[in-house]
């Protein structure tokens, strides 16, 4: 198989090559700026207010309900 034929591949190449910067930076963030358990309780946090926020009209609202349970 030739290279042109594969889309998929291209597409994703050129993804990496886009956030290169921000993956680089993954490995180069000192280890003591946040433990990755308070990112991740933020990040479910986030989650379950967006998953109970679905019923609401507005994205004013689900910020509002974003904010309120921090």
């Amino acid at each position: 198989m030739r290279h042109r034929s594969l889309p998929e591949l291209k597409n994703f190449a050129r993804t990496i090559r886009k956030h290169k910067p921000l993956i680089l930076n993954y490995f180069h963030v000192p280890k003591k700026e946040f433990p990755s358990g308070i990112v991740e309780s933020f990040n479910n946090k986030a989650k379950l207010t967006i998953r109970k926020s679905y019923r609401f009209r507005s994205d004013k609202l689900r910020k509002m309900a974003q904010y309120q349970s921090l």
